[in-house]
């Protein structure tokens, strides 16, 4: 019974660290698309990657 105990601590103290990483990327990636939203213009690849994607195909 200790043993269990122990275990759903530990996979508890897991599933909450993950919980706040995902909380922290979803944030991250909100500030990062607002911040494309406000520039409203289209970035473009520069020729040097675009030929190393051809040589080596999508990432």
């Amino acid at each position: 019974m200790k043993e269990l105990k122990r275990e759903r601590t530990q996979l508890q103290g897991r599933l909450d660290a993950a919980a706040t990483v995902i909380a922290a990327l979803h944030h991250d990636n909100a500030g990062l698309r607002e911040e494309l939203a406000g520039r409203g213009a289209v970035i473009a690849l520069d020729e040097r990657r675009a030929s190393r994607t051809e040589t080596i195909g999508p990432c």
